[in-house]
């Protein structure tokens, strides 16, 4: 990527102190989608005692044998996009007063589409001298992490295939009808150049207040996001169900975190540190929005052992409520290092599982003469969990207006596993990602 940043000089205009930022950015994205090799997923087995397996797969001697099997061929896709953004801000100072208005134009060649995000922000000192400040804004934010969609269409397509057993009960080979097949009841399809861009509109509002030698800050942060991507019940002329712009989301968070005024210093180390704790209150309607990371598509649910359309279900409440935090930041000043410490922790809170069922034969009642595959819903209760993250930087100056910089990202440092879906009577288990370890080099100029 490569952009161009101004910042002009204060200036005074009557009673008013300016400061005014501007930039213009673009950035090249580029990205692969790339299975390597032909991927099955067995779908039934058939038992016959005199199976003779001769090496096959998915087959037990004298026992069973998988006879139909989802045949996900290998497959390799790239896709790039430019992305072009102006921004301008004015930092105005009256007084005790500080106000920020702006605005991000951003345009981009994959949807189209020319987005423009206002935002405001503010500042009161209270008693003009440090101690107390109020502060809050509103922000639009259009989303920018689009690019995933362009690899979508066709990634879940599949051949079904079948294998008999022969008259020396040995097996087939696997055989199909070259009939392109696409996961669910339905063909998807995820072309989203033509919709809106999604955005979230955010206010904000708080409180910072100087105890001694620490710095307390309590916020409160509204954030609406709008016109999601979501999967439509409209078909269209070629049978696909479509995305549109029905997908929302809405979520209060409160956070209350202390950190001191100025890091402790011992020799050839400065010790910072920050402590909070978070409450937060999340609903949305993902049910019906698109997950890239599923590739199972379902048209119905299963909801309180009642068959509906997923456009039909409710807004899920999606709370980890209660979170605390504690960060320790060491800087080694003399040669350039840093090494960060998060402790997290998050409170036991209820939320949904979701498993893929088999229609009617899970539960013909709730079924009815429905036949396919439903996305099963059911109230799942997870207990508290502690995270640990390390980050490690090391930056050396080049010049006078130069800088080369080396970071690594360890989460999850003991690779706790903490799961975030488990369905009952089922032993197949979702958990969060694992210890994971990302290396960034930034060279500034």
């Amino acid at each position: 990527w490569k952009g161009v940043y101004y910042n002009f000089y204060d200036f005074d205009w009557g009673n008013i102190n300016h400061n005014i930022n501007a930039g213009f950015e673009y950035r090249h994205e580029k990205a692969e989608y790339e299975r390597y090799a032909d991927t099955s997923l067995g779908g039934m087995m058939t038992w016959n005692p005199k199976t003779i397996c001769n090496g096959a797969d998915g087959c037990i001697d004298g026992e069973q044998f998988t006879s139909v099997r989802l045949l996900y061929p290998a497959r390799s896709l790239s896709a790039s996009m430019n992305k072009y953004s102006l921004y301008a801000e004015n930092t105005m100072k009256i007084g005790r007063f500080e106000l920020t208005p702006g605005v991000r134009v951003s345009y981009d060649d994959f949807m189209k589409n020319t987005n423009i995000s206002p935002r405001f922000a503010f500042t009161a000192d209270v008693f003009d001298n440090g101690n107390t400040k109020l502060f809050g804004g509103w922000n639009r934010y259009h989303a920018n992490n689009l690019f995933a969609y362009k690899l979508k269409n066709g990634i879940s397509s599949y051949l079904q295939q079948n294998r008999k057993i022969n008259a020396d009960d040995t097996l087939t080979d696997w055989t199909d009808n070259g009939v392109i097949r696409e996961r669910g009841s339905s063909k998807y399809n995820y072309e989203v150049g033509s919709l809106d861009t999604p955005y979230s509109d955010e206010i904000s509002a708080g409180i910072a207040q100087r105890v001694g030698n620490t710095l307390w800050t309590a916020k409160w942060v509204n954030r609406h996001a709008k016109k999601s991507f979501a999967r439509s019940q409209t078909l269209n002329d070629a049978g696909e169900r479509v995305m549109d712009n029905s997908g929302w989301s809405k979520a209060d968070t409160v956070t209350l975190a202390i950190k001191p005024t100025s890091a402790v210093k011992f020799s050839g180390l400065d010790l910072d540190w920050s402590v909070g704790a978070s409450w937060s209150d999340n609903r949305q309607n993902t049910a019906n929005t698109y997950d890239d990371t599923t590739e199972a598509d379902q048209d119905r649910a299963i909801l309180d052992n009642k068959l509906i359309y997923k456009a039909d279900l409710p807004a899920f409440n999606f709370n980890r409520p209660w979170k605390a935090f504690a960060n320790i930041d060491m800087t080694f000043p003399d040669i350039g290092f840093v090494w960060g410490h998060r402790v997290g922790f998050t409170a036991p809170y209820e939320g949904h599982s979701t498993a893929t069922v088999d229609c009617p034969s899970h539960d013909t009642a709730i079924c009815g003469d429905y036949t396919g595959r439903a996305t099963l819903y059911e109230n799942t209760k997870f207990g508290k969990h502690i995270s640990y993250d390390w980050r490690m930087s090391y930056k050396k100056a080049l010049g006078k207006h130069q800088s080369f910089e080396l970071t690594m990202d360890i989460n999850n440092v003991f690779d706790r596993k903490t799961a975030t879906n488990k369905p009952n009577n089922s032993q197949i288990i979702t958990y969060e990602q694992g210890r994971n370890i990302w290396l960034g080099a930034t060279y500034n100029w």
